[in-house]
């Protein structure tokens, strides 16, 4: 099992015991909701080793990337920026962070809506959409 930890590490759990070095430690913003916030794998994870993360980067807007982790270790270098999202405002809130897969192997992420609530009808503003 993965778990992501909001101040950026990505960690593993083996046999019901936590492993003492993280997958993964990413430099987060973890300003409120912001951080480490969404983890899938890929369909076909047993042969590519893919998965997928949302985070907030410092000083970058939130993103979701693909990296490698292979023998319980993911490569910060294998990273693949595959979307960047608008920049955040100064809230802080209302991030999504939720990553799946559908039945025909698209990568769907939920957008943060940052209390623009006025935004997220819009299906050309990224905000608050799927």
């Amino acid at each position: 099992m993965l778990v992501c930890e909001k101040h950026g590490s990505l960690r593993v759990v083996q046999n019901d015991k936590m492993l003492d070095a993280p997958a993964l430690t990413l430099a987060v913003d973890n300003f409120n909701e912001r951080g480490l916030i969404g983890i899938t794998l890929d369909p076909n994870f047993s042969s590519n080793h893919y998965i997928y993360l949302h985070y907030t980067p410092k000083n970058t807007p939130p993103r979701v990337s693909r990296f490698v982790l292979y023998q319980n270790v993911a490569d910060i270098g294998s990273e693949t920026v595959l979307y960047e999202m608008d920049p955040l405002e100064v809230a802080g809130v209302h991030n999504g962070g939720a990553l799946v897969f559908d039945s025909k192997g698209y990568n769907i992420c939920s957008t943060f809506m940052q209390n623009s609530y006025l935004q997220y009808s819009y299906l050309y503003i990224a905000t608050g959409n799927i």
